[in-house]
């Protein structure tokens, strides 16, 4: 399990714009194997320490919520899971206090539990790993590529 982000690794926003270039170039690089995108609108990250202190960063330095994202509204309480080759997917985990009745928020944590006899899937280049979404809004699907596969694996062993 990833250790918290503590209050004090957060930086105040006037510390956090002398970094944030160099930090921002960093962690898009290590972002790169780390993230999916099911259909046009959906788009996945498998997060580490790094990139979730990077993300709520980024959060304190802008929030904004558009008619758009509203769309999705109960995404986290049904409809994303993650399918190890032909075993039923695994039911995404939110994070609570992102979204309310009236307002969904533009970014979401998710947790995967995923079995320990299932993860030989994700080692396995015959077996299809897929994030899969079930909204009545949005429904797709995309296969997780082998190199966000050897980071979700590196994950698991840590």
């Amino acid at each position: 399990m990833m250790e918290r982000v503590r209050l004090s690794e957060v930086k105040n926003l006037v510390e956090y714009e002398k970094v944030r270039d160099a930090m921002r170039a960093r962690i898009i690089g290590l972002k790169q194997n780390r993230r999916v995108s099911v259909g046009d609108n959906l788009t996945f990250l498998f997060e580490n320490r790094d990139t979730v202190l990077f993300q709520i960063q980024e959060m304190v330095r802008t929030e904004r919520v558009r008619r758009t994202i509203n769309r999705f509204q109960g995404l986290d309480r049904q409809g994303v899971g993650l399918r190890l080759g032909e075993r039923p997917a695994v039911p995404a985990r939110f994070e609570e206090g992102h979204s309310k009745e009236e307002k969904m928020a533009a970014v979401h944590y998710l947790r995967f539990r995923v079995p320990p006899e299932a993860r030989d899937v994700l080692a396995d280049p015959r077996e299809r790993v897929r994030l899969v979404v079930s909204h009545p809004n949005y429904r797709a699907e995309a296969d997780v590529p082998p190199a966000t596969r050897a980071e979700l694996i590196a994950d698991l062993r840590s």
